[in-house]
Formats: structure tokens, sequence, C-alpha cells
């Protein structure tokens, strides 16, 4: 059906499932709740909302809300103005629907974009063509590109001609999109992306097999087993799969050994269903278990799984971004069981001889995560394992809150740190926080690790210029501009043969490599692994806005594979 402005509701809602989706909003509950009730209301056919169904709405305001005293509901307008201009800017540049909030309006406009409508960088971009020679960059160890100096990124040179000639083939599909990283300061080309450590891609090819009953009979690589699942800590991986013959099965495993495990993920009976259930001794406990179709099963459509453990309650959960977690299903019990619970991935074929499928597992890893918790508090009790450390004089304010973590530091405090850390898994591994922090003079946060000899952290700060920054004790830093906006980044360090390198992505797909590596001949032997958020000495007193943390994962960069040999 094809609305007076000309646009079909069909388009209309995948113009708002793509705004809703990408990074710009996925980091605010708000915004994104904003724009999904006024977008709704939009393809209804309304023309005007109140103030005040959107401070009932969105906001969850009282009754009382007075929007004379409460300038709650314009604020977040004004947000979502800023918003939408910057994702049409950016991810949304060549989306053929845009969306827009006019002034005085409470409700998004739909309309279609013009064939010769590109984005074109702004005035504030720097001149390109007075950047840095591209011979400057200089390829190091481990690194693909490191900068002529310490602390210098080098950019490369594209002219003013390029630069129209570049986005427009971006558009018009001459060019795909991710071969570019949009970054403060312009375009960067892939290349500056291909030396980053993402995490490991796992691909398991599908064959006849099956946990099911005391028999194990799986097919090599079938199952692959990672790090272990500590009391109060979630597993979580991203799954890409469209099965399509019966029995087929693939997901996420919270597991004791072949015959004990809980698991979620999908399973292919005659229609694609989401799963979650648990095998004890042997027996698969069927009644308990939970079937649900899964409509968007058969897009190929990437989805993020999660296991939760307390005690011996699992808790399973669902994501489209790795922002936004819904439960599925009911809380299972699997009895407790002796030996250490590890993390898991699995797909087989069940005992059928149907053709194989390919499950593609990415940010498989076990940690910390904030969503669906209590509000209130956070007690660093609840996580052993996990120890939290402070230096300040006045209290570091640690709290649950919308899906998050958040710490605040008071006004007066200058030269102190929190930071919550654990001991490294045996091996290779690597760790990697999701964050939305946005750094003011004198304050960061990041990642780091410990060793006998030094440390090395991998920080967002606001040190000349906004920046994401690899540090190390003895000053041999390296930096790149930080991504425009400050929005919710991923922070990553592995260590893989003796090496420990850092990347950063702000939609969890591109990932851009620092400069630079660390080794742990400098470090010594790792002793522990976390985040750290700091308050510098030579700041003055005043308020920062809050660290907000989505998540903290720890990887196993090669996962061990499950056989009759190899029982955990």
């Amino acid at each position: 059906m094809t609305r007076e402005d000309g646009v079909a509701v069909e388009e209309c809602r995948a113009a708002l499932n793509r705004i809703l989706d990408s990074h710009v909003f996925s980091g605010s509950r708000r915004l994104s709740e904003f724009c999904d009730y006024s977008g709704q209301a939009a393809i209804e056919g309304r023309s005007e909302i109140g103030q005040y169904e959107i401070a009932e709405k969105v906001l969850g305001r009282a009754t009382d809300f007075n929007p004379w005293d409460d300038a709650g509901v314009r604020k977040l307008a004004t947000q979502v103005r800023h918003k939408l201009e910057e994702y049409y800017a950016g991810p949304g540049a060549s989306d053929p629907v845009v969306l827009s909030l006019p002034r005085r309006s409470y409700v998004l406009r739909f309309r279609r974009r013009e064939a010769d409508q590109v984005f074109v960088p702004s005035p504030e971009m720097p001149d390109v063509a007075a950047a840095t020679e591209p011979a400057s960059i200089q390829a190091s160890p481990g690194a693909e590109h490191a900068p002529a100096a310490a602390g210098h990124f080098a950019k490369p040179v594209i002219t003013a001609a390029a630069w129209r000639w570049l986005l427009l083939g971006v558009v018009l599909g001459a060019l795909p999109a991710a071969t570019w990283v949009f970054m403060r300061g312009g375009l960067f080309p892939a290349q500056i992306a291909e030396g980053a450590h993402p995490p490991d891609r796992i691909v398991i090819t599908m064959q006849r097999g099956d946990l099911r009953g005391k028999d194990l009979d799986i097919a090599p690589g079938a199952v692959r087993v990672g790090s272990v699942l500590g009391e109060g800590e979630e597993t979580s991986v991203r799954l890409q799969l469209a099965p399509e013959y019966s029995t087929q099965q693939a997901g996420l495993m919270a597991l004791y050994d072949a015959d004990n495990y809980v698991r979620v993920g999908y399973h292919f009976k005659n229609r694609t269903l989401l799963e979650f259930g648990f095998e004890h001794d042997g027996t698969y406990e069927g009644p308990q278990s939970t079937y649900v179709f899964d409509p968007l099963g058969q897009t190929g459509q990437a989805r993020w799984l999660a296991l939760r453990r307390s005690g011996a309650e699992y808790t399973a959960y669902l994501s489209p971004n790795g922002f936004y977690w819904n439960q599925f299903g009911h809380k299972l019990n699997l009895p407790d069981t002796s030996g250490d619970l590890h993390s898991a991935v699995y797909a087989f074929n069940g005992r059928s001889t149907n053709p194989s499928e390919l499950a593609v597992f990415d940010h498989f890893g076990t940690g910390l995560a904030f969503h669906d918790r209590p509000d209130g508090p956070f007690n660093v009790a609840q996580f052993p394992g996990w120890t939290a450390h402070e230096n300040c004089q006045t209290p570091v304010l640690a709290t649950f809150g919308e899906g998050v973590l958040r710490v605040g530091f008071a006004a007066q405090a200058i030269g102190c740190a929190w930071s919550l850390v654990r001991v490294p898994p045996p091996g290779d591994w690597a760790i990697s926080v999701l964050v939305d922090f946005e750094a003011v003079s004198g304050s960061s946060f990041g990642v780091t690790v410990r060793g006998t000899k030094a440390s090395a952290s991998l920080t967002r700060r606001d040190l000349d210029g906004r920046s994401l920054q690899l540090e190390q004790n003895n000053d041999r830093d390296t930096r790149i501009p930080d991504f425009p906006g400050t929005p919710p980044v991923l922070l990553r360090m592995q260590k893989s043969e003796g090496v420990i390198r850092a990347s950063v992505s702000r939609d969890m797909e591109t990932f851009v490599s620092l400069p630079g590596e660390v080794t742990i001949a400098d470090t010594g032997d790792i002793r522990s692994l976390g985040v750290s958020a700091s308050i510098a000495h030579w700041t003055t007193q005043e308020s920062r806005p809050p660290v907000r943390i989505y998540w903290i994962r720890i990887e196993q960069v090669k996962p061990d594979f499950l056989t009759k040999r190899n029982v955990p």
C-alpha cells in the first residue's frame, strides 16, 4: 500500500528498522523508543502526537507531567533530530527512504530520497590534500599500518574529486560501503582495517550426528568448547544460519560434558524453531524445553544468543544487535554436576543424512553482561572470580540501570581510578568491552591488561582531541582519531603468539587496528584482564558523563573440539 507521500508502507517500515538497528540509535534506549513510537504512529497515518503522550509512552512519566516545567520531551526530540542528521551523514547516506522530525512536531516524516542526493562531507572535515603522504605509513611486524611518529595517525591522500567519485560509487553500489571506514577526519580505506583482529569466526559444516542420549556420534569439530562459565557470568555468541532440513541444529551451550548441558539455538522441525532446553545424565528433558517458531529463521539474518548462569539456574536471551536483549523461554535448572562448566557452540544435522549447511559464529566468549539486572548498586560479590578496585577519596558510584553498568565519579574526584578485573584464561585469549562513554578532559575508560613487568590499555580519552589510544607504561603510546559523534564502541585486545594487539569497532563488523603492538616480553606474565575508568590528577573539578558498560567478554582464541577423547 502506498501512502500520500508516495512511500509504500513496507518501505517506511524498512527505513524505520534501518534507523533502529543502526549504531547511531541502538546505543540509546530512549532515542530508539521515541523513533519506534513516532515512526509507527506515522505509518499508521497519524499527523500529531502531543508531549503528554510521548512523556507517558516513551519517558514513563506520571500523569502529572507538565511540559511547562519539564522540558524532557522537547530535549529528546532535539536529540533525535541531531541523531537523524548524523545517521544520514554516515551509515544512511544511501538509504532510499529518509526520515526526518520537523520542528515543533513529534511525528516522524518519510520521504523518498532524490536520485542525485548524496552525502557530501561537511566543511568541518580537514583538507585531505594536506594529509600525510601514504609513503609515511610504515609497515611493522604484526600491524598492517603504523604511524610515522608515535601518536600521529597517517591519513591517505584523497582529492576533492576523488571524494565525489568515492561517495557516488558507494551510493550507486560501484564500491561496497563495507570497504571504507568512516572516522573523525574522513573516510579511511579498508586496508587500514585489514590488519585488525576482529573476533575469530567459527564456521561449522553441519554433518550427521547428535548429542542426545548416551551416544556421542558427532563429527569432529561439531562442538567447539570455549572458556569456563563462572557463577553469575554469561556466555554469548552471534550466529548466522538458515537451516532447511529436519533435525538440523546449531546454537550456544553451557556444557559440563556430552550428557549434561543447557543449550539455546535453532532446531529445524519442518519450520525453523528457536529451542531452549537441557540434558541431564544423557536424558534430554523435552517436556521442560521451549520451542518457538522464528519467522526470521529463513532469512539468514544473524542473531545473538546468550546463556546466563546463576547457581544451577540458567536463563536464555536473544538479541538482534548485541545491545538490547529479551529473555527467551522460562528459566531452567540443571542439577549440579562435578567439574567445570564450559561455554560451547554446536552445529550438526542430527541423526539424519540431510545435506550440509554452514553455521557461522563470531563474538563467542564468556564474561559479564549487565542487561536484565535489577536496578541498584553494583556488588562485585555477585561475580566470583572478578574483583573491583578503586582509589578515590570520594566513593565511585557503580550501579545497574537501563541494561548497563554505570560507573560515575564525583565532581571533586581527581587523580583516581576504578577497575574491574579477573585472571586470564590459559593460552591465547582476547578481551572486549562494549561501552558508551563520552570522554571529557582528564577522563578515560578502556580495556586493561596487567603483567608482572608492565601493563597496557586500550582507552577512549580526550587528550588533544578525542581519540582511541593504545597505552603502555614506557610511553610508547599510539592513537587514532575517535569515531565522529562518539558512538558506543567495541574495544578489543587480543593476545596471540606472544603479542597483544588492539582494535576498535563502532558496528561490531568492521574493526580498525591501532598501530603498534605489546609483547609479552615487555609485560611479563599477564596476571589480570579487565576494564578501568580513571580521572587524571591534572584535570579540573567538573561534572563528567558516567561510563555505560554493556558487557565485558573474554574469548578463547582457538576453542577446542569436543570428541570422545576430549570431554571437559
